[in-house]
């Protein structure tokens, strides 16, 4: 029976990268969890941009749209309930 072949080590991206390089993206990467998800349709949009994807524009304006709408719209929901009750 043969033996296996050796196999390198897994790389990921950041390992070609230089450690300031590395940390930029691995902070962009986390900025959307960091950030609770406010932060999410700028990142978007900003790999929209970088990858210069018209499809990709589209999505992160229809995702912001989205989130714009969801904010105002929980914040009117929490205005109107009474006070010491859970607004949804």
């Amino acid at each position: 029976m043969n033996a296996p072949a050796p196999y390198p080590p897994p790389r990921v991206p950041s390992d070609s990268m230089p450690p300031g390089r590395a940390a930029l993206s691995v902070t962009w990467a986390a900025l959307p969890f960091l950030s609770l998800g406010y932060l999410t349709p700028f990142t978007f949009a900003g790999a929209a941009l970088w990858r210069r994807n018209t499809h990709l524009v589209v999505a992160a304006l229809v995702y912001a749209a989205v989130f714009v709408a969801q904010v105002v719209l929980l914040g009117d929901a929490e205005e109107g309930a009474p006070p010491g009750s859970w607004a949804c």
